[in-house]
């Protein structure tokens, strides 16, 4: 009995290019059915051929890419999209035209929060209630920002000052309060507007979901400013009411004043955190520990 051939997809080509995007079964099916494919194998190579052209076009340009997990996700994404439409329409393309279209859909492809591949200087479109961009600073009714009582020797001792476990039920209020879904927390960290390293309580007055990646006034950046003004209340150049008030006013225009920028220093989307990150990690991970556990996986 005849039976049709499944040919690999323009998108599992793709990801044969990286040995962590396939299960090892898939990827083991996929390259044994290239080697007997001619039409496959000449496939792959137009999408390799494509894939060159995309980023010798994007070098030529600044332009603002997104970290690798964002990108991947977009990927298995875009992947999903094109295999719900009609296998006769995928192939009706041109190869090259058609493999940097969804190159481009893959590096360029927002899913609704604003991460995406933009040159540098483009305007940013309006942001609805909720989105990426609208929570780079948190709403005052809701998250006015709360202290705890705390001494120097708290903020400059020489471990980590800690503070009180935010209850379970509280990042999931924080979220509802603030119009975002929270089946999306990833896409956020939940964040202490004054850092617990300076006294920040652990209660939903002092929280809201802020980008991590997804736009350049991110938590991480924030992170920057956080421990900047610690090393200062320490060194007794800043008293620890003016680094909160700080921190719960507008730490943007904080974080511009105290580093004589008008941009952040770091590009964290092109430059992660490492192991090198010392400070930063542990910071980061001191405000994890405040969280529920399950917030954290």
């Amino acid at each position: 009995m005849w039976r049709k051939v499944r040919h690999v997809s323009d998108g599992e080509l793709l990801l044969l290019a990286d040995d962590g995007l396939l299960t090892p079964r898939r990827r083991s099916s996929a390259l044994a059915h290239v080697a007997e494919c001619p039409r496959c194998a000449r496939r792959r190579a137009d999408l390799a051929a494509a894939a060159r052209e995309v980023g010798e076009a994007c070098r030529e340009r600044p332009v603002a890419m997104a970290p690798l997990h964002v990108a991947r996700d977009r990927l298995r994404t875009a992947i999903d999209m094109r295999a719900a439409r009609s296998r006769s329409q995928a192939w009706a393309a041109p190869g090259l035209a058609a493999a940097a279209v969804l190159l481009v859909a893959i590096l360029s492809w927002s899913g609704g929060d604003g991460i995406g591949l933009e040159p540098a200087g483009a305007p940013a479109p309006a942001k609805p209630a909720g989105s990426a961009s609208g929570l780079l600073l948190p709403r005052p009714e809701l998250t006015p920002g709360s202290v705890r009582p705390v001494g120097m020797e708290d903020i400059c001792g020489s471990a980590l000052a800690g503070g009180p476990i935010v209850a379970s039920q509280v990042p999931r209020q924080v979220f509802e309060a603030y119009g975002v879904d929270y089946r999306r927390a990833g896409d956020y960290e939940l964040d202490f507007l004054i850092t617990p390293e300076l006294g920040g309580a652990s209660d939903a007055s002092n929280l809201w979901p802020q980008p991590y990646r997804s736009v350049t006034w991110n938590a991480y950046v924030k992170d920057e400013l956080e421990r900047h003004l610690r090393r200062l209340v320490c060194q007794g150049a800043v008293d620890l009411a003016t680094a909160q008030e700080e921190l719960a006013g507008d730490w943007i225009a904080a974080y511009k004043r105290r580093f004589d920028t008008e941009r952040p220093l770091r590009d964290y989307g092109r430059f992660p955190l490492t192991a090198s990150d010392v400070e930063a990690l542990q910071a980061e991970a001191l405000e994890q520990r405040l969280l529920p556990e399950a917030r954290r996986s």
